[in-house]
């Protein structure tokens, strides 16, 4: 996949979250763009793995288009060995099933603000704050 087909403030956000230390890739599936996070670090000791696969759609026209839910691998479980809240459904993309994280942010979207390295970051708190 060449990187012409990615939009180029995609692809600036990309290479500073890879700067940042994490493993990001973009797949298309038709016209459907996604950010892959191999390797996503969890918070200790809160679920039944340390590090999951985190798939991100982004919407286009990006950053106008809202990103809300995301996906994990399937196996994902909280320490007590439970489905995390908000994640009971299951959807195939990419070829792979996933499990849908319906995480949804307190403030309203804003793209002059809100982009692919603020969707991770809210991914990161969230799983934090979960419990």
């Amino acid at each position: 996949m060449s990187a012409a087909e990615f939009p180029p403030k995609l692809q600036q956000d990309v290479e500073y979250l890879r700067e940042e230390g994490f493993q990001v890739k973009l797949e298309r599936e038709g016209n459907n763009i996604y950010a892959v996070f191999h390797e996503f670090q969890l918070p200790e000791g809160k679920y039944s793995k340390e590090k999951v696969t985190i798939l991100q759609p982004v919407p286009i026209p990006y950053p106008e288009g809202e990103m809300e839910m995301f996906w994990t691998d399937m196996d994902i479980r909280t320490a007590s060995g439970e489905i995390p809240e908000g994640a009971t459904v299951t959807n195939t993309y990419l070829g792979e099933d996933w499990r849908r994280f319906s995480w949804h942010r307190k403030k309203k979207w804003d793209p002059a603000t809100d982009d692919l390295i603020d969707q991770i970051s809210f991914i990161e708190q969230r799983f934090v704050e979960h419990d």
